[in-house]
């Protein structure tokens, strides 16, 4: 298994890539009501949180997709705060802010489509399935839902950023 340390300097690369400070990875102990959830990013505190009593059946690779997917939270984050260096849209900004402000982690848990269909949640979704794949030749299983959602921002994605 991939130590905090390892999941840390991964972090850390990314956020070079993605010019951005990195976050802090932490194994937590989460909320009954998000036993579901293994992970999340902390907008307020700048933090990817691993769910304590997950981690031990999550294997390396999805451990690597998790650090992906949220640090792209907290890419979305940075660049919401720090409009001169963004490369999106003052409109996708502007949606992405609403969005997590709104942002209700344990719906997650119960497997409700408006959180899949969320702009940051298909943005983050495109980012650790590309950068996945650019690495091992393998991508996440995208519930069907988001799945053409997840294909068009990928192409966004691609034509204007560096992926790992």
């Amino acid at each position: 298994m991939l130590t905090v340390k390892q999941l840390q300097q991964f972090e850390n690369q990314i956020a070079k890539i993605q010019d951005r400070p990195g976050s802090i990875v932490k194994i937590e102990e989460f909320p009954n009501d998000y036993d579901k959830v293994k992970s999340m990013y902390n907008y307020q505190t700048n933090e990817i949180l691993i769910n304590n009593n997950l981690i031990f059946e999550t294997h390396d690779i999805e451990l690597v997709g998790i650090i992906f997917h949220e640090s792209r939270h907290a890419f979305q984050w940075y660049q919401i705060n720090n409009l001169q260096n963004a490369v999106e849209s003052a409109e996708i900004l502007d949606v992405w802010k609403k969005e997590f402000l709104e942002y209700e982690q344990h719906s997650a848990n119960m497997n409700d489509s408006g959180y899949y269909l969320k702009s940051i949640e298909i943005d983050a979704v495109a980012y650790a399935d590309l950068n996945l794949r650019s690495m091992i030749k393998v991508g996440l299983e995208i519930i069907p839902e988001m799945k053409s959602y997840v294909e068009i921002r990928q192409q966004e994605i691609l034509s204007k950023e560096k992926i790992f």
